[in-house]
């Protein structure tokens, strides 16, 4: 004889992140910083605009999607951007994957990309993958000799 087994209902509970968490995740994002540079001329309309955008210490896969949303608004922003890659201690292909999308987005869009900063797995990750030309990086001063 077949016994029946009943299901029990299980009850899902959600917890709101506590505060101190909340706050842990939001000084761990990428920090990004608009500066606005006026340039003297005639026509007052005539101001140049220059984005730039510190990395995190992290720019792997995990952080693909902020990293997406935070460069999508600076698609359009000013005549320049610059990408500040000090802080990068951990890079992936897939965001080097999202960057060069970002990169030839700007291109298409007519803006330009600039590159600061010294980072070592920065720098590695850009060789190894072959993305020195397409990201227009300049070589660090150690590998140009």
């Amino acid at each position: 004889m077949k016994q029946s087994k009943r299901k029990r209902d299980a009850k899902i509970e959600v917890e709101s992140p506590a505060p101190a968490a909340v706050e842990a995740l939001a000084s761990s994002a990428v920090v990004a910083a608009v500066v606005v540079e006026s340039t003297p001329a005639a026509n007052a309309a005539a101001a140049q605009a220059t984005a730039i955008y510190k990395f995190a210490a992290s720019c792997t896969v995990r952080d693909c999607v902020p990293l997406k949303t935070a460069l999508g608004d600076f698609l359009d922003t000013g005549d320049e951007t610059i990408l500040d890659v000090s802080a990068i201690e951990r890079v992936d292909a897939a965001a080097m994957q999202l960057l060069y999308a970002f990169v030839r987005e700007r291109k298409e869009r007519g803006g330009k990309v600039s590159w600061v900063g010294d980072s070592p797995s920065f720098f590695e990750a850009v060789r190894l993958l072959g993305l020195a030309a397409l990201l227009d990086v300049a070589p660090r001063p150690s590998e140009a000799l």
